[in-house]
């Protein structure tokens, strides 16, 4: 598990004939890439600053790595210090990502997910106090963030590979599993940009440890050293994070019940999320009764059919309520009892994280 650090020990899991047809387009895609930085390592681009700190949180891969959680419990420490937050989003899957729009005040959500997107829809609904906004042009609305509600941090969900914006923290997540995923630049793998990106990282954070169990100690140890192993000495820490079940919430009355209520209840899990199998698992470990899995795509819009395949998962087992994710919910409601499980990020020594976050 430790080796997987070092992208020459990835194995590729496409076929080997479709991995060579590829191949090549990850070539252009990587130099289409240095292309389109290279103005900006030259110092003849700049990036655009906003009025305010800006931290991103991102990641190097495709793929659920707990961005939007890790977003929260750092908003979440931040209201704990009196710091006022914001969170700036590309709103993927929204209808108005390309104009722009303001999530949420930190008072009232004014947007459905179909609108906003899932992410920034289920911040908004758990960050009270913290104003949401997303949109494709991040420089313009976050100067819209800025204006509107005087922040003294924004926080970029999912910003890494936004270039266009200058930021004073990157922190970088890392899957504990799959460190970097393929190895490989897209299409060809899922890699966003070349490995050696990670050396913009001023904190690394591994999640999924609650599925890395067996090689946790091996990971505390590591960690210290970890900044050396990438070659970047700019790194301030590594920090290792688990997901971890919080509460369970009633959809229809809001009533948050303790995770404890679903040990033995028949259930029909959905998800649409970029790693179901976790969730799945998750509340497997909680006792639950999974009668039927139900899976769709990440980012799911969730139309009348899903409805209907769900609806028939819950007749054809005779389960008793349907449990999902916080950005699911988002997108749908059912006549039948419906929980969601809302799962934390718990990142250890987050303090310190939130200190290279403020600038301490």
């Amino acid at each position: 598990m430790i080796q997987d650090l070092r992208p020459m020990t990835f194995q590729h899991p496409m076929p080997n004939a479709y991995h060579l047809f590829l191949l090549p387009f990850s070539w252009l895609y990587g130099a289409g890439l240095r292309a389109y930085l290279l103005p900006y390592n030259l110092g003849i681009r700049k990036r655009h600053r906003l009025p305010c700190r800006v931290v991103s949180v991102g990641n190097l891969t495709f793929g659920g790595t707990g961005k939007s959680p890790a977003v929260r419990a750092i908003c979440e420490k931040l209201l704990e210090r009196g710091i006022r937050p914001a969170v700036l989003s590309r709103g993927h899957g929204g209808r108005l990502s390309a104009v722009g729009a303001i999530v949420s005040d930190g008072v009232t959500r004014r947007l459905e997910a179909v609108d906003s997107g899932d992410e920034p829809a289920a911040l908004a609904d758990v960050l009270p106090g913290v104003p949401v906004a997303i949109g494709k042009d991040r420089r313009r609305i976050g100067r819209l963030l800025a204006e509107m509600f005087r922040p003294d941090i924004i926080v970029l969900d999912d910003g890494m590979q936004y270039w266009q914006l200058h930021r004073d923290v990157e922190i970088v997540l890392v899957d504990a599993c799959r460190p970097f995923g393929t190895g490989r630049l897209l299409p060809a793998g899922n890699l966003r940009e070349p490995i050696k990106g990670i050396q913009r990282a001023d904190a690394i954070v591994m999640t999924g440890m609650e599925a890395a169990e067996e090689c946790a100690p091996a990971l505390r140890d590591l960690a210290p050293s970890l900044k050396f192993e990438i070659r970047n000495p700019k790194c301030r820490g590594v920090f290792l994070a688990r997901r971890s079940p919080r509460a369970v919430i009633d959809t229809g009355t809001g009533e948050r019940l303790p995770v404890s209520c679903l040990s033995g209840l028949p259930i029909v899990a959905v998800s649409g999320i970029a790693n179901p199998a976790s969730f799945e698992v998750m509340l497997a470990g909680l006792g639950a009764d999974i009668k039927q899995a139900v899976q769709f795509g990440d980012h799911c819009p969730y139309s009348k059919r899903h409805l209907q395949i769900i609806e028939a998962a819950l007749d054809k087992t005779g389960a008793e309520a349907v449990v999902t994710t916080a950005k699911d919910a988002a997108k749908f409601r059912l006549a039948e009892k419906t929980y969601v499980l809302d799962i934390e990020l718990v990142i250890e020594n987050i303090d310190r994280l939130v200190d290279i976050v403020v600038g301490v």
